[in-house]
């Protein structure tokens, strides 16, 4: 192929032909992302991957970089649609280009009349009309998107899906020439646990902060549970309170103290930092969205947020079921067990929202190996033992109070 990319000595990616000359525009459009839009080095390391397809393309068609036109965005598509890519990753390498001329066109002036919102009225033509923005997020609107298949609602990944998340963001890392590989790993790797274990939406990953995180008692007890109160980055703002396990804390703790401040010398108050020293050291949630659907589109923030759910309704469902099974005159209570989920997701209520993963652990609890594979059974176990010595404790409060 006539182009491909390079990294730096510290893992910046650049573009280069095939007699090894920088591509200057696309290098120059890279850098942009990185030390103005403040992108994790990743997410410029994956937009510059679809650039370069995008520029062997117009090679292969002989077509010149400033010459395109809405033809060659739709021809473009329908390459990537021959070569049975998937809607989604399909419209990425589509907008990535678009971007990059609105870039070229109305930043650096390197292009005139290429993309831009069609008004007769000025006399303003594009030969890529795009749209009027639907949202603050985005400068304009490309209508020859793709539409995206719509997953079934309330899709819950299952433990295998998390266990290939979690490897394909270790060797997506590993195998890059970033600095810091380990420690960004075990950023990486905590983060989905904290997704997939304390149910936190992305916004409450990426603004959780050191002060949130309580002391790990050191005395033996790894089957206790912690509350965590999130105050940042909640839904409408809304302060909530978890429990989560006793080893989530320790592996937290380990990370602020040796992992952390290898990433980056900036100190804000999160938890979790970017290894781009150009902002505040802070990590944006757009951020941690690309992280994972760059490597598995199948499991995105939100879907660990549901497995998180369905195994906190599985836990708490078992223990209702192990009360029936030693008195035979115990109702299982679901209406507890929906109350608990409720305020775990941070639900203002028992929705019908969280109906769905009561209706969904009853069934799952009726066999042990539903939803997960050995190693998290064992962790199950140990959080059901958790929690029932939290609801055993809860008890006894109540008794002496009486």
């Amino acid at each position: 192929m006539p182009y491909s990319m390079i990294r730096t000595e510290d893992g910046f990616p650049l573009v280069i032909d095939q007699d090894g000359r920088l591509h200057e525009h696309i290098s120059r459009y890279l850098m942009y992302l990185y030390d103005v839009r403040v992108l994790e080095l990743s997410t410029v390391y994956f937009q510059a991957s679809r650039l370069v397809h995008w520029l062997n393309f117009l090679d292969d068609n002989g077509i010149e970089l400033y010459s395109v036109t809405r033809r060659t965005i739709l021809e473009y598509r329908k390459k990537n649609q021959e070569d049975d890519m998937s809607e989604s990753s399909n419209n990425l390498r589509m907008s990535d280009a678009c971007h990059f001329y609105w870039f070229a066109q109305n930043d650096k002036g390197w292009c005139s009349g290429v993309i831009g919102i069609n008004n007769m009225i000025k006399g303003r033509s594009y030969r890529i009309v795009v749209r009027k923005p639907t949202s603050h997020l985005t400068e304009f609107h490309m209508p020859f998107l793709l539409k995206v298949p719509r997953r079934e609602k309330q899709h819950v990944p299952t433990s295998d899906d998390i266990a290939k998340l979690k490897e394909a963001l270790y060797e997506s890392t590993s195998s890059s020439a970033i600095l810091h590989k380990e420690e960004l790993n075990a950023r990486n790797q905590l983060m989905v646990r904290w997704m997939c274990e304390g149910a936190l939406r992305r916004e409450e990953v990426v603004e959780l902060r050191k002060d949130d995180i309580p002391k790990f008692i050191r005395d033996g007890n790894e089957d206790r549970l912690y509350k965590v109160t999130l105050k940042h980055g909640t839904k409408y703002g809304k302060t909530r309170t978890i429990e989560v396990e006793a080893s989530l804390i320790k592996e937290t703790h380990n990370f602020i103290d040796f992992d952390r401040e290898e990433i980056t010398k900036l100190d804000p108050p999160t938890v979790f930092v970017s290894s781009n020293t150009n902002g505040n050291g802070s990590l944006k949630p757009s951020t941690l969205t690309d992280l994972l659907t760059d490597v598995c589109e199948d499991v995105p923030p939100h879907g660990c947020r549901r497995y998180s759910l369905t195994r906190k309704a599985c836990i708490l469902y078992r223990i209702e079921r192990a009360k029936a099974k030693s008195n035979e005159r115990y109702q299982i209570d679901e209406k507890a067990v929906l109350d608990k989920v409720a305020q775990f997701a941070g639900h203002a209520d028992a929705s019908t929202t969280t109906q769905f993963y009561i209706d969904l652990a009853r069934v799952l609890t009726l066999d042990d190996n539903a939803l997960e594979c050995l190693e998290d059974r064992e962790r199950a176990l140990r959080s059901e033992l958790a929690e029932i010595k939290a609801q055993k404790e809860a008890h006894k409060g109540m008794l002496i109070a009486v």
